[in-house]
């Protein structure tokens, strides 16, 4: 019997692997203080039944604490809030497991950071419990929220705004930025995202709109300085006689 020939299997497409948006240049955009509310306060009017509310303190906590999106949603309860003294701790750690370097980090929090966790506390749902996840999916308090659904979020927000693409990475790259903007030193900086190295900080940081304009108004102000001097060292004009009246020709018939 004649074999049939089996027809050749087709390729298969590579799935492009969904990424998150990425901001001008390649890397997650760096929006500036101002920004920072709108954010929030367009997460919070948009959402529904708690959602919007939960968003914006995953926003506002995410450039607090300077972790990268899928750090703020691996917290858990007892990660950041005592229940002995029932507030937030002074100092989070996030052990290496829920890093990207895979290394654990520990951060101060701020009282930005602190009045988000207290007032997200008072309204998380369900009970508080110690293994609990810091951020739940609606109706699910033992459920960590997924990375997805905060990267659709973020991006519907964006769009409304008109703002340039953000990412979940932009709390983190905004959050050191604001740091700088505030005169924190490089290598404080540096300690607080974790890196290994001044340069990779330095690459890391972005220049906001707030420092062009004071750029560009230095340099007016440098420029009329110069203007003012230039003119101070010109020297004195040479004052012109004016012109003398002809004398009278002498009367030869004298």
């Amino acid at each position: 019997m004649d074999q049939v020939a089996e027809k050749p299997k087709k390729p298969k497409k590579k799935q492009k692997r969904r990424g998150r948006p990425v901001g001008i240049g390649g890397q997650a955009a760096i929006v500036d203080a101002v920004q920072v509310y709108q954010i929030a306060d367009a997460l919070e009017a948009t959402g529904t039944r708690g959602v919007g509310y939960r968003d914006r303190c995953i926003w506002l906590l995410g450039l607090s604490l300077g972790f990268r999106c899928g750090e703020v949603l691996s917290l858990r309860v007892q990660d950041v809030w005592s229940a002995a003294l029932n507030r937030p701790l002074e100092e989070i750690t996030i052990d290496a497991s829920r890093t990207k370097t895979r290394k654990s980090r520990t951060v101060n929090l701020g009282a930005d950071g602190r009045i988000v966790l207290i007032e997200w506390m008072m309204r998380r749902p369900g009970r508080p419990d110690p293994g609990a996840p810091l951020f739940c999916s609606y109706g699910c308090p033992m459920t960590p929220l997924s990375y997805c659904s905060f990267l659709s979020r973020l991006e519907g927000i964006r769009v409304g705004l008109g703002m340039p693409r953000l990412s979940t990475h932009s709390m983190r790259r905004t959050g050191a930025n604001l740091l700088r903007l505030s005169g924190a030193d490089l290598e404080v900086i540096r300690v607080f995202l974790g890196h290994s190295t001044i340069e990779q900080t330095r690459a890391y940081l972005g220049v906001s709109r707030e420092e062009r304009i004071a750029a560009v108004e230095r340099r007016a102000v440098l420029l009329q300085d110069a203007r003012l001097e230039a003119s101070r060292a010109r020297p004195e004009p040479v004052p012109v006689l004016p012109p003398c009246d002809p004398l009278p020709s002498p009367d030869w018939s004298i």
